[in-house]
């Protein structure tokens, strides 16, 4: 083998490597049952329109404010209303946000809060999200903004190749390590923009 065989084989190795380390390669799985749900938790969001690759900006916005008031640990999410393949006659919508979970009990993420809701309430809207069973999975979240991407790209696919239908909005929940997808099977009302619920 050459000198610059060798190189190239070496650099396809590398990007083979990087590909994998993304998740590239990695296989969907969905959990059902007592071991995939959301909430209990609190919602503080804001409404958005638009192509939904464009949402990395709001959230942040969100790291921002999170980041500025001592609340970097709490979990970033997503409510994505609209299937982008099918909307076509309006933009696609979605509410970006951060999630305050309501079973840390004493000392947890809802008193963290206490002193400083007059102050997210002025830039957030907020909503209940009561315990509630979902079909779920996880992506590795190892490449900023692309992490996100690659994981729509292949998480919802494989969520309609399973055969599972959509009867609402998706939840997408952003952690330090990992991005879950949750697809309710309950409670859908919660997840349909505000002004479509009964």
């Amino acid at each position: 083998m050459d000198e610059s065989s060798a190189i190239i084989g070496t650099a396809i190795i590398v990007a083979l490597s990087g590909l994998w380390y993304i998740g590239v390669f990695d296989k969907i799985e969905f959990q059902e049952g007592e071991d995939s749900f959301l909430g209990p938790a609190k919602f503080f969001y804001k409404n958005h329109s638009g192509p939904y690759s464009q949402s990395g900006k709001h959230f942040e916005d969100i790291d921002k404010f999170l980041a500025s008031r001592a609340l970097q640990h709490f979990k970033k999410a997503g409510i994505y209303y609209d299937d982008p393949k099918t909307t076509t006659t309006r933009p696609t919508r979605y509410a970006a946000g951060f999630l305050v979970n309501l079973e840390e009990g004493k000392g947890g993420q809802e008193e963290q809060i206490v002193g400083k809701m007059d102050d997210i309430l002025k830039e957030f809207q907020v909503m209940t999200i009561d315990k509630t069973r979902t079909i779920s999975s996880t992506f590795p979240m190892r490449a900023g903004s692309l992490s996100f991407a690659l994981s729509a790209m292949k998480t919802y696919p494989a969520f309609l190749n399973k055969g599972y239908k959509m009867m609402c909005g998706s939840v997408e929940v952003y952690a330090c390590e990992k991005i879950e997808t949750h697809f309710p099977l309950e409670k859908f009302e919660r997840f349909i923009p505000v002004n479509e619920q009964q």
